[in-house]
């Protein structure tokens, strides 16, 4: 039941958009510390040493995307995410139905350049 609340709202949302290589290369994030970020019907692990990219864009905005956890009555599973970063919150999801704004717990989270 809970998959098919995601996919009713992942067909209503905005696809991501590739964005061009900047020359400093993609700004990027990577999970140094393991925590949870719940979501609208299943909860999101962000595991040690997830690496989202910001090379695409939702809704106007960069975008952090690539793989975390996703916990639903199946258990857990790979799941294909974008995410919003402002250093200090992360938004799970949203190119599928967003997830509240959570906040990052401090040191979790590290950002660099992918070249």
């Amino acid at each position: 039941m809970r998959s098919l609340v995601l996919l009713l709202l992942a067909a209503a949302c905005a696809a991501p958009e590739p964005l061009p290589r900047p020359p400093e290369g993609y700004s990027a994030i990577r999970v140094k510390e393991p925590f949870v970020v719940p979501g609208l019907a299943v909860p999101f692990r962000m595991p040690a040493g997830a690496m989202l990219v910001a090379d695409q864009a939702v809704d106007g905005r960069p975008a952090y995307c690539g793989m975390v956890i996703m916990r639903d009555v199946m258990g857990d599973r790979p799941w294909q995410t974008c995410a919003w970063f402002d250093g200090l919150t992360v938004q799970l999801n949203v190119d599928h139905g967003r997830t509240a704004p959570f906040p990052v717990p401090p040191g979790a989270i590290e950002e660099f350049r992918l070249r």
